[in-house]
């Protein structure tokens, strides 16, 4: 349609379906205009079931930021500074999971303190009914990998986690949900559950392989350099990072060895160094020890547990 003039721009005002139907009470509640167009979107594509999927039994919007500018002129960084407001009023919660196979934003509207939010901006409003909580009606869709929604094939009540959780007992707590992590935070994450409760199968086993090696205590080293070493060295696979490492202390330990072939004393102290706690080791210079025990001063443990450095001047 071409508008060269008034009456063509009236035909066009009136037909156009280029517009946002934005409820001022969203804005209300988000105390910011642009947080509140984002509020009203959310809210109305629970209402359609548009881009919706089931994760931990709750309804998750997928959508990525670069997408509301299509929607509602929304920018990414628009959209990055609103999502802050509605999280920081606890309207809205955001995670991380897989959608067709990419790590996808996921954004969940917290619908307990939503409708507390509602009902106070409800009560000053005179052009809503007092008093009145609005309900998503059930529904029956699904949803494919793309997001696309159809009205058929599964029910999902849009208001089970408001109710669930405030009927029953208002002051129960909401079942909590992952929270956004960087990819940062995601692998520290992921490191510390690995190396402070490794899989105990897998422990036993390299505890047989490297009976030389206080794998429990190496386990803590290996976490600690990964964290340091970050981004710079990240490892995707720590069964076999663990197994390397493992691998090169035992020839540390094989290679100092064959550096005492030729000083058996020397080879013994070092046998029986490894053998001490590794706390205890960090405080006792190897080369003062192999000197101490050459001396005689360090005498074998008792059967008492009697520490054989008690009385030696080993720093």
């Amino acid at each position: 349609m071409e508008i060269k003039n008034k009456d063509d721009f009236l035909k066009w005002e009136a037909t156009t379906r280029d517009c946002i139907d934005v409820k001022k009470v969203y804005i209300d509640i988000a105390g910011d205009l642009v947080a509140g167009i984002l509020l009203n979107q959310i809210v109305s594509c629970y209402k359609k079931n548009n881009s919706l999927v089931e994760r931990n039994n709750s309804l998750w919007l997928v959508k990525k930021r670069t997408d509301w500018w299509e929607e509602c002129r929304i920018t990414p960084k628009q959209f990055d500074r609103a999502i802050r407001i509605l999280k920081d009023k606890k309207l809205v919660e955001t995670a991380i999971f897989k959608f067709n196979g990419e790590p996808t934003t996921h954004i969940k509207i917290n619908w307990e303190n939503f409708f507390e939010l509602l009902q106070a901006q409800v009560k000053g409003n005179s052009n809503l009914p007092n008093g009145e909580i609005p309900n998503f009606p059930k529904g029956e869709f699904q949803i494919d990998q793309k997001g696309n929604s159809s009205n058929i094939g599964y029910n999902i009540d849009y208001n089970r986690d408001y109710k669930n959780n405030n009927c029953t007992n208002k002051s129960s707590q909401i079942k909590s949900e992952p929270t956004t992590l960087t990819p940062q935070q995601r692998y520290f994450k992921q490191v510390k559950e690995f190396f402070d409760n490794p899989p105990q199968d897998w422990l036993k086993e390299m505890e047989d392989s490297y009976p030389s090696l206080n794998v429990r205590e190496e386990l803590k080293k290996m976490k600690a350099w990964l964290l340091s070493n970050y981004p710079s060295h990240i490892k995707k696979n720590f069964k076999r990072f663990a197994n390397n490492w493992l691998s090169k202390q035992v020839d540390e330990v094989k290679r100092k060895l064959a550096k005492f072939n030729s000083d058996p004393i020397a080879r013994e102290a070092y046998e029986r160094w490894l053998k001490m706690r590794p706390e205890v080791r960090e405080c006792v210079p190897l080369s003062k020890y192999i000197e101490k025990y050459r001396e005689g001063k360090i005498k074998k443990k008792e059967e008492t547990g009697k520490n054989p450095l008690e009385g030696v001047d080993i720093l």
